[in-house]
């Protein structure tokens, strides 16, 4: 299981998926100038637990804008699709493997309490 730090880079990396479905090439290529910026920024101040969290996250977007400008030319894509993004294919069949491998631990432990000892 992943911990909330881990959780956060991949819901940051998510969002960049979501904002960018549909753009070309020109205006990722924009976004990823203003995440570096915003990255370099965010660099700037860190005094505190939130600011170094605040910090990973601008990174791991801009990270992402970045592998998507490359997956665009790659794949030579005229517009950002999550699904022929290989990678993102990738983390999506991941990620719920992982939904479905938590909510069955979760039926098990409900199941574990509510069963009553055969001793009764």
């Amino acid at each position: 299981m992943q911990d909330g730090w881990e959780q956060a880079k991949i819901r940051a990396r998510a969002a960049v998926r979501r904002t960018a479905t549909g753009t070309t090439a020109e205006q990722i290529e924009k976004a990823t100038d203003e995440a570096r910026i915003h990255e370099r920024d965010r660099s700037r101040v860190c005094e505190t637990e939130d600011d170094i969290r605040a910090l990973g996250i601008a990174v791991a977007e801009h990270t992402e804008w970045r592998r998507l400008g490359y997956v665009m030319e790659e794949e030579g894509l005229e517009v950002y699709d999550p699904e022929r993004d290989p990678t993102a294919v990738r983390w999506a069949r991941e990620e719920e493997a992982a939904r479905l491998e938590q909510a069955e631990r979760q039926r098990q432990a409900q199941a574990r309490r509510t069963a009553r000892p055969s001793w009764r």
